[in-house]
């Protein structure tokens, strides 16, 4: 997700990825194909009046402290569970945006402040309220009443909890030695030394308290006697040695204690009494799913096991579709109910008692959390509120008011708006998919004015823009864009300009073979040009990307050997023809990448980028020339190897960016200020989105997982 594949699919128009399929089309104008010789004059946008490229590296712009754009739900569910706070039930969750958030029950009102954290597990601290968060920062437990951490913990340990010695404990293992804690006390009161966890469950066979540890693929599970602290029994395999036990537990089903794993085969059961295998195997029983289950609960009384499915676009793998949980007899393996209504792949569950009833928690990826009477089967209350389902592709600001007003779409096309300056949402989201959406990468929004009212605009549909005031979040438009019989690849990047005071958008997609860019007048709303740059140019693996510089549209053409084209769509001219030439060091056959044609001071420059190297060019757009020298990403960043210019911003004369560094399959992303040659903020690992934007006051930018962050800029 985080591959240099994916950013190329949401940074620029790549050729190889457009496909096809029929949608309605207007009436097209007919297209003009750009000259192939030089242009007589230079665009006035590429020699501005009295500009020079400054030799001096000025001081570099400052960012404050970074706060999320935070709807007061998650983006992605990663652990649900039931708890207590100052005595009243809660429910507890954490999604992948890192976030641990609490929520009355019934209703999902917001109950506490959110603490920090990927996973969360309620562990009562004798009579206090304590809950265990883990995360980048490792593991740690809290007293919820007091708000701060009185154990901490190694990153990757491994958790279960369950009763030693009369006390409701903690087991925590490093990989090898289990620790046993005392939450009340916060006193170790046992450890046992394994062969080795990555997963456990504590539980009672034939009135001993035992552990039964997994090592991992490959290897056993093998039972501890916690009063002896000795190995008891055979170690044993489940069904086959590569069944990945990310849940166990121990129950007991007609006086026997079973062990319960779900693996990618099902839910499988294990007689610990016996050694054996039980016929038992809760499984969906659907042809070619090599994972039956995402999450997986119990509930004691009446005995009832939950599962959360799992369920992927067969074409696009992160498209979130409808999910159930199934509810079952762990017994006899029968269906007891499904419950629907989630819109994506059920990955949390809990079981627990609201007012005496057994009730189940659920979290999914569409962000919600949800409760249900395991009783009657239905949902009890509207869901949690939710972040965005699908992650932020783009984002833009507009000044609405004299607010900074953040906008963000999804890759559906739905679109929020936020307050740039306390990241909460203005109004409910907006927009949405439509019927006939081609939903992968879609989503581009760019704002600019429409007859004095904020405007968004959205490219929601393959063939389609809609047009969204800011001030009331109404539709104001939507605006036809043509497509041959059969193409389905969504709209490219969105350009906003003015041209004679007319606000234009400027489009860019694949159309029958060929890259075409429309150019539709907002104001009229309709399509009063179309500029054909030809077949796939060059190559197949050729890179295009639609910018605006000086107010005016510049596409760039670009293949992996280095050879760019730069054409001025307002004069459908093609305005140069270069071959960049590796660096010193560089290979000449490594990838050539350049993100987009912006300012540089007041000059005009493309930021380009080679495979396996670390250096960030800033290029002439006509000539190909190195404005300044190279700038070295890699050194700052402790050596990585490869760099990528992603979206980029002029803001008070400074050039700033999106720049990532990898090294093979890892690394991380930062703002830079280009033009003092310096990033602006710490390296942030796993950021998959590429959503960017900067005014005068603030910056939009990406941070792990599906957090989107804002960086107030200093005077």
């Amino acid at each position: 997700m985080a591959s240099i594949g994916r950013w190329a699919a949401v940074l620029l128009l790549c050729a190889p990825l457009l496909g096809c399929s029929a949608t309605p089309a207007p009436k097209p104008v007919a297209p003009t194909t750009p000259p192939t010789t030089p242009p007589t004059t230079t665009p006035a946008w590429a020699a501005p009046d009295g500009c020079s490229t400054t030799k001096s590296t000025p001081t570099p712009l400052r960012v404050s402290t970074s706060y999320a754009l935070d709807s007061g739900g998650h983006s992605d569910v990663t652990t649900v569970d039931f708890g207590l706070l100052e005595g009243r039930p809660v429910a507890i969750s954490a999604g992948v945006e890192g976030t641990v958030r609490f929520w009355s029950l019934p209703g999902f009102a917001p109950a506490a402040k959110p603490l920090p954290g990927t996973a969360a597990t309620y562990v009562p601290l004798g009579q206090r309220a304590g809950v265990l968060t883990t995360g980048d920062s490792g593991g740690r437990l809290w007293d919820l009443a007091a708000r701060r951490i009185v154990l901490h913990f190694p990153k990757d340990s491994v958790y279960a909890l369950g009763d030693y010695r009369g006390v409701q404990a903690l087991f925590v293992s490093d990989g090898r030695t289990v620790r046993i804690w005392n939450p009340g006390t916060r006193a170790l009161i046992g450890t046992l030394v394994t062969t080795g966890v990555r997963a456990m469950a504590v539980g009672r066979m034939n009135g001993r308290p035992i552990l039964v540890a997994y090592e991992g693929e490959e290897a056993p599970f093998r039972i501890w006697d916690l009063t002896t602290r000795r190995r008891i029994g055979r170690e044993f395999f489940i069904n086959d040695e590569y069944a990945s036990a990310d849940w166990m537990r121990i129950t007991d089903i007609g006086g026997v204690p079973v062990l319960l794993v779900r693996t990618y085969q099902g839910i499988l059961q294990w007689d610990l009494n016996s050694q054996k295998p039980r016929s038992v195997t809760i499984s969906r029983g659907v042809p070619d799913n090599p994972d039956e289950f995402a999450s997986a609960a119990l509930s004691g009384e009446p005995a009832v096991l939950a599962a959360g499915e799992e369920n992927h676009d067969g074409h696009v793998l992160t498209r979130a579709v409808p999910s159930a949980v199934t509810l079952w007899d762990p017994g006899n393996g029968g269906r007891l109910a499904t419950l629907a209504g989630h819109g994506g792949t059920v990955t949390a569950l809990a079981t627990g008692r609201l007012k005496g009833a057994p009730v189940l928690l659920s979290g999914s990826e569409d962000n919600t959390v949800r409760l249900w009477d395991l009783r009657t089967h239905r949902q009890i209350g509207p869901p949690s509120p939710s972040g965005p389902v699908n992650g932020v592709e783009t984002a833009a600001l507009a000044d609405v008011n004299g607010r900074s007003l953040a906008v963000t779409a999804e890759d559906d096309g739905t679109l929020r708006a936020w307050d740039a300056a306390t990241g909460r949402p203005v109004g409910a989201p907006f927009g949405g998919p439509a019927a006939g959406a081609a939903r992968e990468y879609a989503g581009y929004v760019t704002v600019t004015e429409v007859d004095g009212i904020p405007v968004a605009v959205v490219a929601d549909r393959p063939d389609r823009l809609t047009v969204w005031n800011l001030r009331d979040f109404t539709q104001l438009a939507r605006v036809a864009v043509p497509r041959q019989p059969g193409d389905e690849a969504p709209l490219g990047s969105l350009v906003a300009v003015r041209r004679d005071g007319r606000p234009l958008i400027l489009t860019a997609t694949q159309s029958g073979g060929r890259l075409i860019i429309h150019t539709t007048d907002l104001a009229g709303r309709r399509l009063i040009d179309t500029l054909d740059l030809g077949p796939r140019p060059m190559s197949s693996n050729v890179e295009t990307s639609l910018s605006s510089v000086g107010g005016q549209a510049v596409a760039v053409a670009t293949r992996p050997s280095g050879k760019v084209q730069v054409w001025d769509v307002a004069t459908k001219q093609r305005v140069s023809s270069l071959a960049v030439a590796p660096l010193p060091g560089e290979r000449r056959t490594g990838g050539f990448h350049v993100g987009r044609v912006g300012l540089f001071g007041c000059r005009p420059a493309l930021f380009a980028t080679r495979e396996d190297s670390a250096m960030i060019r800033v290029l002439d757009p006509l000539t190909g020339a190195d404005l300044v020298p190279p700038i070295d990403a890699g050194s700052a960043a402790g050596g990585l190897y490869s760099a990528w210019v992603g979206p980029i911003a002029t803001v008070r004369g400074r050039t700033l960016a999106l720049v990532s560094v990898r090294l093979d399959d890892t690394g991380h992303t930062r703002l830079w200020d280009l033009t003092a040659r310096t990033p602006l903020t710490k390296p942030a690992e796993k950021v998959y989105s590429r959503a960017f934007a900067a005014d005068d006051r603030h910056v939009i930018a990406p941070g792990p997982e599906e957090r989107m962050l804002v960086w107030p800029l200093k005077r």
